[in-house]
């Protein structure tokens, strides 16, 4: 493994590591808004404030209109309605569940539909077709939900 795909894995483990403590802060804000509706609308200004700073940062050029209309109109859609569903979601079952059941699920559902998604190659992902051991690997990440949901 070269040092290019370490700092891949870094990134995936680190941004991973975010999602607990996102979880965290949706749910207390939520908490204080009397609900995930709010909550999720105030997640989503301060995603776009910070998204504003990081492009200026790192002089992120504005993409041309061309460009733009060339994205299929429902990824300028589905991304931020999956996204409010799921900040919605967390903010609901986190409290509920508890942290770490609830992002061994999240992980759970994700290797899933990932795994749909590879050995499909949907959404222009290449194709990686599900083989006896990924299949185990889902079948131990099932094994993790369970004894994290029971101890």
């Amino acid at each position: 493994m070269n040092l290019w795909n370490t700092g891949y894995l870094a990134g995936a483990l680190i941004a991973g590591m975010l999602i607990p403590i996102q979880t965290g802060y949706n749910t207390q804000l939520g908490r204080a808004l009397n609900g995930p509706v709010y909550s999720t609308m105030a997640v989503f200004a301060a995603a776009i404030a910070t998204t504003v700073v990081i492009a200026l940062l790192l002089r992120v050029p504005i993409p041309a209109l061309a460009d733009a209309a060339r994205a299929p109109l429902l990824s300028w859609v589905a991304g931020g309605a999956l996204g409010a569903i799921y900040i919605v979601a967390l903010t609901i079952v986190a409290p509920k569940l508890g942290a770490a059941a609830t992002v061994a699920l999240v992980v759970s559902g994700q290797m899933l539909c990932s795994a749909i998604i590879d050995h499909f190659g949907l959404l222009g992902f290449p194709v990686h077709e599900v083989t006896t051991l990924r299949m185990l690997g889902f079948v131990l990440m099932a094994g993790g939900v369970v004894l994290v949901r029971l101890f």
